[in-house]
């Protein structure tokens, strides 16, 4: 019988090799054009405490300053390998999201979260890196303003939302909500110029000039904007077998948005997990 530990851990190296040659493919790029470019989120934690992934994840964070992620939108994708898939709205109107996606076509896999369980890849998420306004109202209005475009975003594409995620009776009423409230965002709202909208928004403040920088279409959505001197100029983080650039002040990072770093359990891990390996999928 499969334990927890054999079912976590099934895959995933294979998933996290055939990212890291995308990530690979993918600095080669950004250094080759001097791309500003941090890593983020799980990616700063596994560089730091483990010189590689954490060793139940798999996923690499990696973000743009957006005058250079525009940069590579436009045309230096075109440098990726054949193999290498690259989603973004403005090139495939289906993808829902407003971050770049690069995705290693070699293999199959599914995103645990997809309620379809569609066909996938390993891939690389690429999000542009922001700043804010300087003043206290004008910064909260900003915000404001994105997590109501956020909210209809979501709405948008509330079919997607995986409703076999285990989830409190609150949160089932919410995304019934939003998935009712979904059909009707479809037949009034043009998600594509939502996302316009957004970009628009969030391209108005520099990262040279703003008191706070980071990735607001995370996860954390405005937690995720950090003091300036937290980024800084970058430090140099050792991932396998290259040198990467991340946040300069990593413990400051890791504390202001995870408040601390430790280890999941098996079963917290195993829930965290993003994708499976297709044909293990067809066995479930």
């Amino acid at each position: 019988m499969v334990n927890l530990r054999e079912e976590m851990y099934a895959g995933l190296d294979q998933i996290q090799d055939k990212e890291f040659d995308v990530f690979t493919a993918l600095l080669n790029i950004f250094n080759k054009n001097k791309l500003r470019y941090f890593v983020t989120g799980g990616t700063v934690l596994g560089a730091n405490f483990y010189q590689n992934f954490i060793p139940y994840d798999d996923d690499i964070d990696v973000a743009l300053v957006r005058e250079d992620y525009n940069k590579f939108i436009e045309i230096l994708y075109h440098e990726l390998p054949e193999e290498y898939r690259v989603q973004h709205y403005t090139l495939n109107s289906d993808f829902k999201y407003t971050i770049v996606r690069v995705e290693n076509t070699s293999i199959d896999i599914t995103e645990v979260s997809d309620p379809d369980q569609k066909i996938s890849h390993p891939s690389i998420d690429i999000a542009p890196l922001d700043g804010t306004p300087s003043g206290n109202i004008s910064r909260k209005f900003f915000f404001a303003r994105l997590l109501i475009l956020r909210g209809v975003l979501t709405g948008c594409y509330a079919d997607s939302i995986n409703m076999n995620k285990d989830r409190s009776v609150k949160d089932k009423v919410l995304i019934h909500s939003l998935k009712i409230g979904g059909r009707i965002f479809k037949l009034i709202v043009n998600p594509t110029k939502v996302k316009q909208r957004i970009d628009k928004i969030l391209s108005r403040h520099s990262f040279d000039s703003s008191p706070l920088i980071g990735t607001y279409m995370g996860a954390y959505r405005s937690k995720e904007m950090l003091p300036k001197w937290v980024w800084g100029s970058g430090k140099q983080y050792e991932f396998r077998n290259l040198t990467i650039n991340g946040p300069e002040n990593t413990e400051a990072y890791i504390k202001l948005l995870y408040g601390g770093f430790r280890e999941l359990t098996d079963d917290e891990a195993f829930k965290a997990r993003h994708y499976v390996i297709k044909e293990r999928a067809k066995m479930k």
